[in-house]
């Protein structure tokens, strides 16, 4: 009997520590600033499991977003010749891309998780946004072929519906409870 009231003893110690580990946690995220969920997002570049709100999921883009825009502008000053060639894209940008999109995919597929969704969802878009470019950039110049132009529009209708779907699972509100992705982010 004494043996097993030890062991209940560690049990309710290890279940103690963890509770205050998840509230130690809970109250982090709350407490965290617009730009904190931007960082948040680079920390966990390498967690494609659980789940991600909509206030982490959308800090995240508008500093993305506001940060590449002030990086095209420097790469349009430092090197304006440069992003003729490239596409308009810098190295600045490039870089940045290069070092952010594994962070937003990952923040991606937990934010699909959130509502119950796959990852495969944001998959699925990707490789049509990658057939969608190489039809535009080796077909679409002067004198390309015209069954080329029906082939284009079509790529260009599904990718915009399917952007505009996944574009309602991002503001979609979170699952209010546990499911098969983790529980409810905080």
């Amino acid at each position: 009997m004494s043996e097993n009231t030890g062991a209940n003893i560690i049990n309710n110690d290890n279940n103690i520590n963890e509770n205050n580990k998840n509230l130690s946690n809970n109250l982090n995220n709350k407490n965290i600033s617009a730009f904190g969920w931007y960082i948040k997002a680079f920390k966990d570049w390498r967690n494609f499991q659980g789940r991600a709100g909509r206030k982490e999921f959308w800090y995240f883009m508008l500093f993305n977003f506001i940060i590449s825009l002030l990086l095209i502008v420097i790469d349009f000053v430092l090197f304006n010749k440069l992003t003729r060639q490239l596409d308009n894209y810098g190295p600045f940008q490039i870089i940045y891309l290069s070092l952010s999109f594994i962070p937003a995919v990952s923040l991606i597929f937990r934010r699909l998780h959130d509502i119950g969704k796959s990852g495969w969802w944001f998959i699925v878009w990707f490789i049509i946004y990658i057939i969608f470019t190489i039809i535009y950039y080796n077909f679409v110049e002067e004198g390309s072929p015209a069954y080329v132009v029906p082939i284009l529009l079509f790529d260009d209708l599904v990718f915009f519906i399917y952007s505009v779907i996944l574009f309602i699972f991002y503001v979609k509100k979170s699952h209010s409870f546990t499911n098969k992705y983790g529980d409810i982010p905080k």
